[in-house]
Order: C-alpha cells, then sequence, then structure tokens
C-alpha cells in the first residue's frame, strides 16, 4: 500500500470515531498558552489514574510541557465553538490564546472557566511517536464534566467550517508530501 492509499484508509476509519474535544493548557514562565487535542486516553484506573496525551512536536504547547512537566485538560461544551476555534487555530507564538477570554489559574495551570469539567495532570514518562510526544501524566486533581462535552463529530453539525479546519487530514498529505508538517498551535 502506497502512503497516499494508507492515508485514505486511515481516514476513512479514524473519521467515524467520536473524538471529544479537550483544551490542554499549560503555564510557564508566567506565559500561558494551550491547544485543543482529541488524543486523548485514560490509561489506567489505579491508585495513580494515568492519561496519555499526545501533542504536536512542533507545538509551543508541547515545549511547554516538555519544560513544565504539568498541564490542565478541560472539556469543551457545544456552545464554546470559538474557544475551540482560538485555540484550534491560532499558534500561541503569535497570539496570546487567553486574551480577552475568562480563566484562572488553578494549582499553576491555566483553565478557561465555565467549562464543563477540567482536570490536572503531572508528567510521568513521555514517549517519542514520530511527529507527536505521547505524555503519560498522573492525575492531581479534577472536576468531572457536568454537561455534554463537544465533540468532533458534534463540532462538524454546528461549524462545519471550524471542524474542518482543525482536521488535520486536510493538510497532513500534503504536508507529508513536502516534507514538512503545519504548525497548529
Amino acid at each position: 500500500m502506497n502512503p497516499a492509499e494508507r492515508i485514505a484508509l486511515s481516514r476513512s476509519f479514524f473519521q467515524a470515531m467520536c473524538e471529544p474535544l479537550f483544551l490542554c493548557t499549560v503555564m510557564a514562565n508566567d506565559r500561558p498558552n494551550g491547544c485543543v487535542v482529541t488524543q486523548v486516553m485514560q490509561l489506567s484506573y489505579s491508585d495513580t489514574p494515568l492519561m496519555g496525551v499526545a501533542l504536536g512536536k512542533e507545538n509551543l504547547t508541547c515545549s511547554m510541557v516538555c519544560e513544565t512537566k504539568r498541564f490542565g485538560l478541560s472539556y469543551l461544551e457545544m456552545r464554546q465553538t470559538k474557544i475551540a476555534e482560538r485555540f484550534g487555530l491560532h499558534s500561541g507564538r503569535e497570539v496570546n490564546k487567553f486574551a480577552e477570554i475568562a480563566w484562572q489559574e488553578r494549582e499553576g495551570i491555566p483553565l478557561v472557566t465555565d467549562v464543563p469539567g477540567w482536570a490536572l495532570f503531572r508528567v510521568c514518562h513521555q514517549i517519542d511517536v514520530e511527529t507527536h510526544l505521547l505524555f503519560i501524566a498522573a492525575l492531581e486533581s479534577a472536576s468531572p464534566p457536568t454537561l455534554p462535552v463537544l465533540d468532533r463529530n458534534m463540532l462538524l453539525r454546528i461549524s462545519p467550517d471550524v471542524a474542518n479546519r482543525l482536521d488535520p487530514w486536510d493538510w497532513l498529505p500534503d504536508a507529508l508530501h513536502r516534507g514538512t508538517l503545519h504548525v497548529w498551535c
């Protein structure tokens, strides 16, 4: 199977997945930053619950998590598509994503206020997976979601333009062909 066929097959398989949209947020050197992520998985139910979060290596949020070894994850709800757009389509190197957005610092991590749920994590391990770093992180504290959360399929129905611009399959084949990767956040 050639690379283009593999990408097309992957796209058709993964598009059917219902992926919640999360904000991954971090504070380094008194500067808040964050990005939209869908690559989040629960890894254990033990006394120390572990999560896996994949962040693009070229992403400023990834660099900041590498530096601080801590981050927050927040769920978004359906009415928060503008926040998804701000954190998913702009680089923290170019804009302050937290400007003009209500947020608070909790245990040293910036969190957008009025989200359905959030959690704070400390990185235990990181694994290089080519274009991303997979962070294995222990739960420190959390406020579980109380409302339905926004996922990519909902975003497609509510705001297809934003959802399509958040879709890595729109730019990944071309970036792989050119040998470069687009920086989202």
